[in-house]
């Protein structure tokens, strides 16, 4: 592999887009292979995960990850887009609001839960995204989807009309902080909307140790593949058998491998592959899914 390969912590600021985000790193770094793992909305902040060469190919393994947040919810206020940036569409007077009544009210939303995304997300529907149907001024039918909030605190209030708290949430890929904004200001009978979000954690890629946008250089710090991939189980083999994997032949899997995703590392712990167990008659084969080490290798690095 030649050029820069890794996954970069970026500190996001407000203000631009996550595409915005990668763009400048694609000029800051000088590589046209760079992606993210789960967008930010441009009002939000914090830990941006973006993949540079071949840390691009291992994007789709780390969109799972737990995320960690901390937001700002406004009572007292509903809008279009579940946020203070939308088109308000009710307000009431949240004064009557105390902060015991806001920790009661968070009880619910803690734990495995269905949840409808918002109108302004990613998510398609027909082949549409559901933002620019928004943009039409199209609202279509959601489908609740499984998600889980593993912790969920407040950190602050401040009562009056427009009541606010802070909260950190700890959740599942695929949570969305607007709408659980939303449904908590529901419950509490005063309408909610996200104040300001700050995304603090993508599993292992914590704020504290992440690359503000605008300190970028070329030579930004890189978490290797392998390491970047921590969260799968780790088997390390030979460069032959790295190579045979690199072929896409199968190898004998060891007898403790287990089911799912493994990341295969050479001697020296570099990442080779990330393969999968099958069973073929009565055999437990290694097979590659993708591979970081051309065929006729003898010794690569991630």
């Amino acid at each position: 592999m030649t050029g820069r390969h890794g996954i970069l912590n970026l500190h996001k600021p407000p203000g631009p887009t996550s595409h915005d985000c990668v763009a400048r790193v694609r000029r800051v770094m000088g590589t046209r292979r760079a992606g993210h793992a789960g967008t930010l909305d441009p009002m939000a902040s914090g830990v941006l995960v973006v993949g540079i060469g071949n840390g691009t190919r291992i994007l789709e393994y780390l969109q799972g990850l737990p995320k960690v947040y901390r937001a700002t919810l406004v009572l007292g206020i509903e809008t279009d887009t579940e946020d203070t940036t939308g088109v308000t569409l009710g307000e009431t007077d949240a004064g009557t609001i105390t902060r015991e009544q806001v920790v009661e009210a968070l009880g619910p939303f803690r734990g495995p839960q269905m949840q409808v995304p918002p109108m302004v997300s990613a998510l398609k529907v027909k082949g549409r995204k559901l933002y620019e149907l928004a943009r039409e001024g199209k609202i279509v039918e959601r489908e609740p989807r499984p998600i889980t909030v593993y912790h969920l605190e407040l950190l602050g209030f401040t009562p009056g009309p427009r009541a606010r708290a802070d909260i950190r949430v700890e959740c599942s890929a695929g949570t969305y902080i607007r709408t659980l904004c939303s449904d908590i200001g529901r419950r509490l009978e005063v309408g909610g909307a996200m104040g300001s979000l700050v995304r603090e954690a993508v599993g292992p890629f914590v704020i504290a140790g992440a690359v503000p946008l605008d300190d970028l250089q070329a030579d930004s710090p890189l978490v290797a593949l392998s390491q970047a991939l921590a969260h799968l189980p780790a088997l390390q083999v030979q460069m032959e058998d790295g190579v045979r994997l690199a072929q896409g032949q199968f190898i004998p899997a060891p007898e403790a491998t287990p089911d799912g995703h493994v990341r295969v590392l050479d001697p020296a712990g570099d990442l080779l592959a990330i393969a999968t167990v099958r069973s073929h008659r009565e055999a437990r084969l290694l097979a590659p899914e993708k591979v970081f080490v051309t065929a006729d290798a003898s010794s690569h690095r991630s």
